[in-house]
């Protein structure tokens, strides 16, 4: 069991848009986490995505899912951001990177660009280090 994860905006996409692009371990380390977040990058990110018209206006994609609870952006994880190495140019995984890396939390993603930031555990989870 995840004690407690932030999910990368592409999960949340798919969870709330295409729930069967989600694999069958995704859903089990969602459902099984004790803790489950999304970042008010996530939500900024989905922002940048409607206005390049990457994907289309819904009322949802700016509300916390039920069951989770919301991760804002404090002075620590900037401070953090500002010291990873730069792996990934996406300023987006990287405060989520730095987010995780400061709140304890694993990261559920596919990013594979984000790999060396951490190592994944049991769960598939990305541990920031």
């Amino acid at each position: 069991m995840s004690a407690a994860l932030v999910v990368d905006t592409h999960i949340l996409i798919w969870m709330r848009s295409k729930p069967h692009e989600l694999k069958d371990t995704e859903r089990s380390t969602l459902m099984s986490s004790e803790k489950r977040h999304i970042s008010i990058i996530n939500l900024w990110e989905l922002a940048t995505l409607v206005r390049l018209g990457r994907i289309s206006q819904r009322r949802d994609w700016f509300t916390v899912p039920e069951g989770f609870d919301l991760v804002s952006i404090a002075p620590a994880h900037c401070s953090e951001m500002a010291s990873l190495p730069l792996h990934h140019r996406d300023p987006f995984d990287r405060m989520l990177v730095a987010q995780a890396k400061i709140e304890r939390l694993g990261i559920l993603t596919r990013d594979r660009l984000l790999s060396p930031y951490g190592s994944r555990d049991r769960d598939g989870l990305l541990i920031p280090d």
